[in-house]
């Protein structure tokens, strides 16, 4: 009985320690729910946004002409800031394309006035989930160095880059402010300014960049699209001929109609010829 009694003792505890092994590896826990990216399940999981939402737009393009356009051409990166007043841009090649993990940095100045001790900031983004499929999520985080204070506080912000259906993709932009140091007589002063600054110029300069930058991109493909058709038509041969080979061709049927008789003619005359000898 008491053999029976440990066996049954050792069985559940090992029961026990196996499902809290498989708690531990498997399911998302507040210790673990960052880690569950591991496991074998690679879905794209929808983060929480920042404070404020800056950008929520859908889009009449597919979900990898949209990540190419704001992620990958450096020129949309680089007009959008000099939209914003800034010079001297710089954009540097992310470290693994858009992949999980890959990282980029981008630099700018401003000009310089009597109010600006040093002028200029950076933004570095990193490719938190990568899936062409379903979806994208970059972080980034903006440095502030032409303001007073500017290196005790800074801006983070989410991009998110989800599929809305066949041909439609979907950017939800959100931002805040993060402080280094307890500033407690400006914390509120600098927030409100800089996400009332941030909301400004994605809705004055980001959103109308993107149409343009989408239109241009449909240009391009149209122009792609007529030179294709356009070498097509004169690699393809016409079904019909031309008037001058239709010409051609009627004579040497004539022609050999033509010779066709003489020989019928001669075939004649010859067999005459032959009929009078016999009655000769």
């Amino acid at each position: 009985m008491q053999n029976t009694m440990m066996k049954g003792f050792i069985r559940s505890g090992g029961l026990r320690e196996v499902t809290n092994e498989f708690q531990k590896k498997w399911l998302p826990t507040a210790e673990n729910w960052i880690s569950v990216e591991d496991t074998e399940s690679k879905q794209f999981i929808r983060p929480e946004t920042y404070d404020s939402i800056v950008c929520d737009c859908v889009n009449s393009a597919s979900l990898e002409a949209m990540a190419k356009l704001l992620f990958l051409d450096s020129n949309f990166e680089i007009k959008f800031l000099q939209d914003c007043g800034f010079n001297d841009v710089v954009v540097k090649e992310w470290s693994n394309g858009i992949q999980k993990g890959s990282k980029q940095t981008s630099t700018y100045k401003k000009p310089t006035s009597k109010y600006l001790v040093r002028s200029g900031g950076q933004v570095e983004r990193t490719v938190i989930q990568s899936s062409l499929i379903e979806g994208y999520q970059i972080d980034a985080i903006e440095k502030y160095l032409d303001a007073p204070k500017g290196d005790q506080y800074y801006s983070e912000y989410r991009y998110l880059l989800i599929p809305e259906g066949k041909g439609r993709t979907r950017l939800l932009v959100s931002h805040r402010v993060e402080f280094n140091q307890n500033l407690l007589m400006t914390r509120a002063i600098i927030r409100s300014r800089i996400t009332s600054r941030v909301a400004q110029k994605f809705k004055n300069r980001f959103i109308p960049a993107i149409e343009d930058g989408m239109a241009q991109q449909s240009n391009r493909h149209d122009d792609i699209s007529k030179t294709t058709s356009l070498s097509e038509n004169k690699l393809t041969p016409t079904l019909f001929p031309s008037p001058v080979i239709l010409l051609l061709l009627a004579a040497i049927v004539i022609l050999l109609l033509c010779i066709l008789f003489e020989l019928l003619c001669l075939k004649k005359q010859q067999d005459s010829i032959l009929l009078r000898l016999e009655l000769i």
